[in-house]
């Protein structure tokens, strides 16, 4: 074997050509030529999708524990091409922007959570599915740690069921209301913590993957929370905004012997060459939201606030800290947020911390106060990296009874909002 490349494999019917132009779309906008596709990243919980979204965009914005379940509310970030500047009639796409979805780890409200948070769940669910069927391309995560575990034992990623088990979720939930789904969306499939996978156990596990979603584009090896198989991210990047030069970029990266994937035949002879009028991503205008930023646009990474991430940083602190169910029944709200500014030099950030019952209340402040402090100790150094600034931070503790299978407290969190850019 020839690296991890060597196990990397592609369903030549979706892959571009070298002689393929692009229809040029005709726009209204003052920033014609900029192109972007939808993208969802779908798994179970605790698998790394946010930690995978977070290295495509390049920026640490979504939060990310070593818990299950600490993604409750979706949010999209934005993956750029190498250059969006790119001449007219280059093959395969036009590159551009690509709106990548995170999204709560799948779970079944009625059998794998408590009663009272069953609302909860059942709407983090609802946005999956509203999602996943209008979206032009899925990312499927799936846990490597899990190959070969036995079956009683759920690997360490603490998010439950076998590998085996898993697929089968995954499967079942790519052809969820097939009668509305978007039936041309193309798929892309990852296997991360594959640092974890024995070197001998790299080929059958890939193979397997290959062999339960046949139609992927793509699948390819990853290590999210660490810098190995960075190609394969260059790779994802690439099909997803279509710039061809990333994707050939990212694998060399894996493997600078390109032409030895053409004799193991796991990359089609005619990768490059063989004309097809099939696109990898069906691409549109860039969203008129987006293009009204104007030169802001460059520099957008997100669609959520700086006051939603700096409470998911507080909750992910959270949930580092606190055992058991008591992070569960929190969720962060930010009272006051000062931007910082030549007169303000120091961020000004309250925020309170609800939970969900008043015996946990003592629990998260803690004797005298000390675990509430630990946990504003922790959440202002990770704030105060996230956004280079200095960062006064004060959080108080209330309770609010039942809020997860509330109505009103659901939509007073944001969880029932939804919107579609």
């Amino acid at each position: 074997m020839n690296g991890p490349l060597l196990f990397i494999f592609f369903c030549s019917t979706f892959l571009p050509s070298s002689s393929l132009t692009t229809t040029t779309t005709t726009t209204t906008t003052t920033r014609p030529g900029i192109k972007y596709t939808t993208s969802l990243i779908l798994g179970l919980p605790n698998v790394g999708k946010s930690t995978l979204l977070n290295k495509l965009v390049g920026t640490p914005f979504a939060v990310a524990t070593n818990r299950p379940q600490t993604t409750r509310k979706t949010s999209f970030g934005i993956v750029r091409s190498i250059n969006n500047n790119t001449e007219q009639n280059a093959p395969f796409l036009e590159p551009g922007l690509a709106r990548v979805w995170d999204t709560p780890g799948i779970v079944d409200s009625y059998l794998t959570v408590g009663k009272d948070e069953s609302k909860l769940w059942d709407v983090c669910m609802s946005k999956v599915t509203k999602i996943l069927s209008y979206v032009d391309s899925v990312i499927v995560v799936l846990d490597g740690g899990k190959y070969g575990v036995d079956d009683n034992v759920s690997g360490d990623s603490g998010s439950g069921g076998t590998w085996e088990s898993d697929l089968c979720v995954l499967k079942q939930w790519l052809c969820h209301d097939s009668s509305t789904s978007n039936t041309e969306r193309r798929l892309i499939v990852v296997v991360n913590k594959f640092d974890k996978i024995s070197p001998t156990a790299e080929s059958a596990l890939l193979t397997s993957v290959r062999g339960e979603f046949p139609t992927a584009v793509a699948v390819l090896p990853i290590a999210a929370s660490t810098d190995k198989f960075c190609g394969s991210l260059d790779v994802v990047k690439g099909l997803l905004v279509g710039s061809e030069e990333q994707i050939i970029s990212g694998l060399n990266k894996l493997n600078p012997d390109f032409s030895s994937l053409y004799e193991s035949g796991i990359v089609a002879p005619n990768f490059l060459t063989t004309p097809t009028t099939q696109r990898l991503v069906f691409s549109t205008d860039c969203p008129r939201a987006l293009l009204n930023m104007g030169d802001d646009v460059d520099e957008l990474y997100t669609d959520v606030s700086e006051r939603f991430i700096a409470s998911e940083y507080i909750r992910g602190v959270i949930f580092e800290q606190l055992k058991a169910e008591i992070p569960y029944g929190t969720e962060v709200e930010i009272t006051q947020f000062t931007e910082q500014s030549e007169k303000n030099k120091v961020r000004m950030l309250d925020a309170t911390i609800y939970v969900n019952r008043e015996s946990q209340k003592p629990i998260v402040i803690g004797a005298k106060g000390k675990q509430v402090k630990e946990i504003g100790i922790a959440s202002r150094k990770k704030l105060e990296t996230f956004f280079g600034s200095r960062i006064h931070l004060e959080l108080s503790v209330k309770v609010l009874e039942g809020w997860r299978g509330d109505e009103s407290n659901l939509k007073k969190f944001g969880y029932l909002s939804y919107k579609r850019v």
